[in-house]
């Protein structure tokens, strides 16, 4: 429905006079893409939609209006253009018929992920969502307008690189988001110049926060994925993701932003990595910062930085506070310190001044009690020598101990875990091994989310691959109360604090336990089992020998019409099909003498069944 509002469609602001806008230039009657609604549109008899300000393999982004707020919002709509159709007169969206329950799966998705960023209401550096309802067969999200520029606009207006020191200051809110965002089990994917949003107050903000199968490849729809930030682990969809693809992203926007350049694509990387450190290009970027870098781009996910709040560390921590507190895995999400400033390491080193040199003693009771003093320390000196010999042997001893038993077979279970430090006999080309490399297992360790609730959600690829960090255990059961495809169960309950990684037994239903026997009267027996075999009712044909129904059509089933049919039989039986009596002619004998064919019915009752004649027909001598 369209409304008449005093307002320009392009900017929002007033506007009582025809032709251009003074402000933006947008003019009223300008073209729009027929797929998506047309500026003027009223939603929910409250929100005003004005241009199409972008548009993915999700859904568009309108510029807006609230008029009982009397705001400027953005409108973000639910349309994957690949699932659906608009009907143009009523702006419905009209699904694809072998669509549905993919395109109710990404809905439920959508609208779970934004009533999330409900939550997030007051955190500035996550665009606040107000509101989200459904209208035209899909649904509307109601967010805030946000007044500034892109990050790549910004840098591009502002000598296109920043430096350490304004690049930690501008970060610190970004990196608390993400890990806020990743304990309520959302992770970006996106993240990139283009979806990080400077505010005209010069604090950063995070956008672009899609449904997953909108940010990874292979997905039915659309995939929206940016170059040189996307993780290898986005471009197939069979691929585990998690707090480590925001790693990747948030890691190659820093390279972006201190460097001036974007990194390779992650997929040519992958074949001929040619990647050059941030330090390589910008001397200026001191080495620690270029190392953390360099980790999060790691392209093999098992050993990159794991999580967001593991990066933050190793950017905001000087190399030897990390020593003197080194980082735990499991932490959680914390708010990255801000660091002590200290000189730059290229600045000049202050000499202390020269003591000036004392005269010697002359007394001799000052320059007896000089060498007794250089006696004690002579002694002190002797013993701590001596201390500190034992304690290398007594070491020497002890590691060669456990150097040999570590080379041993291991002979229990528990004695397969490596060791926490490794040594390596043979150098290696690559980086360090770190802990986590060394871990057994073939995934990274997890870091703390809150269990999410699955109930009545679709379980099918999308879902999984949204909570990639969590892994299902599905049980597929009948159930009359959900349909096919359902969650009706989770063992771990709705916001308890687990590790990504954990294993969440569901329960799926796989429809009601049985359906109805549909009518058969009037019915074919080819069409009445095509029937069967849409209700997945099982079922068996025998033949019954009838003038009294035509042939082949249905005489009778062993069941009653609408009796409830069970998928499943009970403990030590078989499900039973259904018998369905389908009409054949019966048959004939002949006398020896003349060879002529004796019905076993009444003469007359086929020949009027067969041809459609009727019985009156008969009498009357027709």
């Amino acid at each position: 429905m369209k409304t008449e509002i005093g307002l320009c469609m392009g900017c929002m602001s007033e506007k009582d006079y025809s032709g251009p806008c003074e402000k933006c230039g947008y003019i009223d009657n300008s073209a729009y893409l027929p797929d998506y609604l047309p500026p003027f549109t009223l939603l929910n008899d409250r929100y005003v939609v004005g241009k199409l300000l972008s548009y993915n393999g999700e859904g568009a982004v309108y510029l807006g209006y609230d008029k009982a707020e009397k705001k400027k919002i953005t409108i973000k709509e639910y349309m994957p253009a690949a699932l659906c159709d608009r009907d143009r007169e009523s702006g419905n969206i009209t699904v694809k018929e072998d669509c549905i329950p993919l395109y109710k799966s990404y809905l439920s998705e959508f609208a779970d992920l934004n009533k999330t960023l409900m939550n997030c209401f007051g955190d500035s550096c996550i665009r606040t969502v107000y509101g989200i309802f459904a209208e035209n067969n899909t649904g509307y999200i109601i967010m805030e307008y946000l007044e500034g520029l892109s990050l790549s606009d910004y840098l591009s207006e502002n000598g296109n690189v920043m430096s350490w020191a304004e690049a930690e200051v501008f970060f610190q809110p970004v990196f608390t988001a993400l890990a806020k965002l990743h304990s309520m089990g959302i992770i970006h994917r996106g993240i990139s110049a283009d979806t990080v949003f400077v505010r005209k107050n010069g604090k950063a903000a995070l956008t672009g926060l899609d449904i997953s199968a909108g940010r990874t490849a292979e997905s039915r729809i659309d995939c929206e994925m940016y170059e040189g930030y996307a993780a290898c682990e986005q471009y197939a969809l069979s691929e585990r993701q998690g707090s480590w693809t925001d790693v990747y992203g948030m890691s190659a926007l820093l390279y972006r932003v201190l460097t001036g350049k974007v990194p390779p694509s992650a997929r040519e990387r992958e074949v001929n990595d040619t990647i050059v450190s941030p330090v390589e290009i910008n001397g200026s970027i001191p080495k620690y910062i270029s190392d953390a870098i360099m980790r999060g781009l790691t392209p093999d996910q098992l050993s990159r930085t794991h999580n967001i709040e593991e990066l933050a560390k190793q950017l905001y921590t000087k190399p030897e506070e990390k020593r003197e507190a080194p980082i735990s895995e499991g932490d959680g999400p914390v708010s990255p310190a801000m660091p002590v400033r200290r000189p730059s390491q290229n600045a000049p080193v202050r000499k202390k001044p020269e003591q000036p040199l004392r005269r010697p003693v002359n007394k001799k009771s000052g320059k007896g009690k000089k060498e007794s003093k250089s006696n004690v320390g002579l002694i002190i000196g002797l013993v701590l020598f001596l201390a500190v010999v034992i304690a290398l042997v007594v070491a020497i001893v002890y590691f060669s101990n456990e150097t040999a038993n570590l080379n041993k077979p291991s002979q229990t279970e528990a004695s397969t875990t490596p060791p926490t430090h490794s040594i390596t006999t043979e150098p290696e080309e690559t980086e360090p091994v770190t802990e986590e490399t060394t871990s057994t297992t073939k995934q990274p360790a997890g870091e703390i989310i809150l269990m999410p609730y699955f109930i009545n959600r679709f379980f099918n690829t999308s879902l999984e691959l949204r909570y990639s960090m969590i892994k299902f255990i599905p049980e597929y059961e009948y159930s009359n109360d959900f349909a096919e495809g359902i969650i009706f169960e989770q063992d771990i309950e709705q916001g308890t604090e687990v590790t990504s990684g954990v294993e969440v037994k569901i329960k799926v239903s796989k429809g009601p336990s049985g359906v109805p026997l549909p009518d058969y009267i009037g019915m074919k027996v080819s069409e009445y089992t095509k029937l069967l075999d849409e209700l997945k009712i099982p079922y068996k044909k025998v033949k019954e020998e009838t003038t009294e129904v035509k042939k082949n059509y249905v005489v009778r089933c062993d069941r009653e019409i609408g009796e409830i049919i069970s998928f499943e039989a009970e403990e030590g039986e078989e499900v039973k099909p259904v018998k369905v009596y389908y009409a054949v002619p019966p048959e004939v004998t002949t006398t020896e003498e003349t060879g002529e064919e004796i019905p076993e019915e009444l003469p007359g009752e086929t020949p009027w069944l067969e041809s459609g004649l009727t019985e009156n027909s008969l009498t009357d001598g027709n």
